[in-house]
């Protein structure tokens, strides 16, 4: 699809509401961001959008934070998944 780079219009607007979380997370190629970019820089219903999913995706990675297993428990994985992954003839 050939988009006049930036533009106002319905299909950049859908083009960003698409692409919004992959440009977020970085996942876009540099050249889609890079218009992605340009495109928010002239649109503020699509600025209030990308904010709007920047928000929500600060919330879930906050809720989904992990705590770090203590070290006693990942030595005992490590063991368990090396034992898991050794053939067959050497496991107990």
């Amino acid at each position: 699809m050939t988009f006049s780079l930036g533009s106002v219009d319905a299909a950049w607007c859908d083009r960003v509401a698409d692409d919004a979380f992959a440009f977020l997370d970085g996942e876009l190629a540099p050249s889609a961001a890079a218009d992605v970019t340009i495109h928010l820089a002239r649109c503020p219903r699509c600025r209030a959008l990308v904010a709007r999913d920047e928000r929500s995706l600060a919330r879930v990675r906050r809720a989904a934070r992990l705590d770090e297993a203590p070290p006693p428990l990942r030595a005992r994985v490590a063991a368990l998944l090396a034992a898991w992954s050794a053939p067959l003839a050497e496991r107990p």
